[in-house]
């Protein structure tokens, strides 16, 4: 056998063994509050069947990426490769609000993407996420401005910020702390909308 040929093909098989044995990503989702966890919203008023319509949410671009991002000292930023968003985080953090506001405001019905832009008593939300990353100590942070309008007429703006530690450095568990400030925002935009 021809000693080039011979080794050309132990290199092949030396890589192929590497390829198989990297790592590969896991992904995660951020989850809706579970119905045990999602008492009504206290005085969540306003009439019965009204709708509230999800217009936008938007996320900054350095978090709109497939991998997870942590932040570092020094204003460091980092991609976790192996650590990734099973859907894009704007889509995710929308559908999640979209169930938690449901489930928090039981008279209401929400909406997504201007699906009924006729509806000429809609309120219309949309969310400006400022901030949402975790560090490597485990902590997460979510700063997030949300408008309320009606009629191209704005009823509300507000603005929140909230930080959490985690159960861990894991990425599973800086996904399980992004979740939590998700759900304490939703409660935080539920209250807000109760009076609408």
């Amino acid at each position: 056998m021809n000693h080039s040929f011979t080794l050309s093909l132990l290199l092949a098989l030396g890589l192929s063994a590497c390829v198989s044995q990297s790592p590969q990503p896991r992904y995660y989702l951020l989850e809706p509050l579970t119905a045990a966890a999602t008492p009504a919203v206290a005085g969540g008023g306003g009439s019965p069947n009204r709708v509230i319509t999800l217009t936008a949410v938007h996320v900054p671009h350095y978090a709109d990426r497939p991998q997870l991002v942590m932040a570092d000292k020094n204003h460091q930023y980092q991609l976790d490769e192996f650590n990734r968003w099973a859907e894009r985080l704007d889509d995710n953090i929308g559908r999640v609000l979209q169930q938690n506001l449901a489930s928090l405001l039981p008279d209401t019905v929400i909406l997504r993407n201007d699906s009924r832009p006729n509806l000429a008593d809609t309120v219309r939300l949309s969310v400006d996420i400022l901030d949402i990353v975790s560090d490597a100590t485990g902590s997460a942070r979510l700063v997030t401005q949300w408008t309320l309008a009606r009629h191209h007429q704005i009823l509300a703006t507000r603005q929140s910020s909230h930080q959490v530690g985690s159960d861990g450095l894991t990425a599973a568990a800086r996904v399980a702390a992004l979740n939590t400030l998700l759900t304490e925002l939703s409660r935080d935009i539920a209250a807000d909308l109760s009076h609408y």
